[in-house]
């Protein structure tokens, strides 16, 4: 019985392959967006964060005279760092980093400023070098991704970036 009705529908797929062809191309289209949706969701949502204390951390920030939701302003992070004192271990990264040019490149990477314990805060290491560590003291030290690394320098460990801001 299943035979005779899987040759039936083979039958009427031969028939009209423009039809064929639209069923299989939709249902490749929406198998291929499901696949997408759910790579995202799974990578941001539902996978922690590869830190070593994910559960500890919070985001926080304050809601402009509109209603918006904004970040801390530099004075206001440090007093309530100051406040919060052994309680809590707070860091702090800008959105908006500096805009740098790199020589011999056209690209204007994407920046975040960052306090300087933001590294330690989050309890991660750099894969190949090092980040700087509270008290590090110094302006104009970055910390590049894997990601541009690789793209902007080739991964030559030995070639050191050159920055302008």
């Amino acid at each position: 019985m299943l035979r005779r009705d899987f040759a039936l529908a083979w039958r009427k797929l031969v028939r009209r392959p423009g039809a064929t062809a639209l069923a299989v191309i939709s249902l490749a289209l929406a198998i291929g967006f499901s696949t997408a949706a759910f790579s995202v969701v799974d990578a941001y949502y539902w996978r922690a964060m590869p830190l070593a204390e994910p559960d500890r951390l919070a985001y926080a920030g304050v809601r402009d005279r509109e209603g918006r939701y904004d970040q801390f302003t530099w004075p206001e992070f440090l007093a309530i760092q100051h406040q919060a004192g052994a309680v809590a271990d707070l860091a702090v990264q800008d959105r908006v980093g500096p805009k740098v040019k790199l020589p011999n490149r056209d690209d204007f990477p994407i920046t975040a400023g960052v306090s300087d314990n933001f590294f330690d805060v989050l309890g991660v290491q750099a894969a190949l070098g090092q980040v700087f560590h509270r008290n590090a003291g110094a302006d104009g030290e970055v910390v590049l991704s894997d990601r541009y690394w690789k793209s902007a320098f080739g991964g030559d460990r030995w070639r050191r970036p050159r920055c302008r801001s």
